[in-house]
């Protein structure tokens, strides 16, 4: 295994901030740019450490020739805690438009822009239904021509609350042609 320097991984605060997503992004699109032929298959998080504290993730990747090659990733996190962090290149102005939908539908504010490594935007969110607004997620990316590659949801710490869910989900242009819906089916199994 290969160890990171130091100040690669950053977490602050009190609602479980950290730039996980923003390098998961970042490592995706650099080996589908580095190894052609080879597209993330899944992936999953969780915490480790004594108190639970500190974030992981884990990524599969395969080499299957996948059509949509070098194109790049846009990752979208929801943190029940309250908002929601983009990460990855704003492809045909998808920032935009992402912004104006998420603030038109799901009643979210924009945040202001702190000059740090944490993510590349941040809205507040009156947090929803997971399942209900990754369906809703998926369809407004399709209907752009992206296409859902991986969602991953979990429950992690946050200091001082109790446990905090949250949900990442990993799009990527060209899927589709533009105004195309594919539908998709989304199950949720737990017990308790």
């Amino acid at each position: 295994f290969y160890k990171c320097g130091a100040n690669v991984f950053k977490e602050r605060g009190k609602e479980g901030e950290n730039n996980v997503g923003l390098l998961t992004v970042k490592l995706c699109d650099t080996i589908v740019e580095m190894l052609p032929g080879w597209s993330l298959v899944t992936m999953n998080g969780g915490n480790y450490g004594e108190a639970g504290m500190h974030r992981e993730q884990q990524l599969v990747f395969r080499c299957d020739h996948h059509p949509l090659r070098e194109a790049p990733h846009l990752m979208v996190e929801m943190r029940e805690i309250g908002y929601i962090e983009i990460c990855g290149r704003d492809e045909d102005a998808i920032y935009k438009k992402l912004t104006d939908w998420l603030i038109n539908t799901w009643y979210c504010k924009e945040t202001a822009k702190r000059d740090d490594d944490f993510c590349d935007k941040k809205l507040k969110w009156p947090s929803k239904d997971f399942m209900e607004a990754a369906a809703e997620l998926t369809a407004f990316f399709h209907e752009l021509g992206w296409q859902l590659q991986v969602c991953s949801q979990g429950t992690v710490k946050i200091r001082g609350r109790d446990d905090c869910r949250e949900q990442q989900m990993l799009f990527r242009p060209g899927a589709s042609g533009h105004g195309v819906v594919e539908p998709h089916l989304f199950f949720e199994l737990y017990t308790g």
